[in-house]
């Protein structure tokens, strides 16, 4: 299939034996493969791979514009496994899980739903 067909509306099928490919994607990333200071370590990657299959409730996304806040600095600085050794992470079965390396700084921003896993169903932009 072609980006024309399916993939602009909730066409791109989960990742399973029905799963439909996406077409060989990039995008500007600002990633980093270790963690430590944000002056240091992150670097831009201006052909980071897109999956080629979108998973289970997945969406891709066209980012207008990324904000950078303190959960961003705090996931490149250290492994966010650590906080699993203090309340109330230590109390609880929600840890934080490692991220894999390397990774793509930032959690937050603004976009366009450019393809939808098929069971994702109609997105509400009122209730995002």
């Amino acid at each position: 299939k072609t980006m024309g067909d399916d993939a602009f509306g909730g066409g791109i099928a989960a990742t399973d034996s029905t799963a439909q490919p996406l077409p060989p994607l990039t995008t500007t990333a600002i990633k980093f493969n270790t963690h430590g200071s944000p002056e240091e370590v992150l670097y831009v990657d201006d052909k980071h791979a897109l999956p080629e299959k979108l998973a289970h409730s997945e969406v891709l996304v066209y980012m207008l514009a990324a904000c950078v806040n303190d959960e961003d600095l705090l996931r490149v600085q250290t492994p966010l496994t650590i906080l699993n050794d203090f309340p109330p992470f230590n109390r609880t079965k929600n840890k934080w899980e490692q991220i894999p390396l390397p990774a793509v700084a930032g959690v937050e921003g603004v976009g366009i739903v450019v393809a939808a896993a098929k069971n994702v169903g109609k997105l509400d932009a009122a209730a995002a």
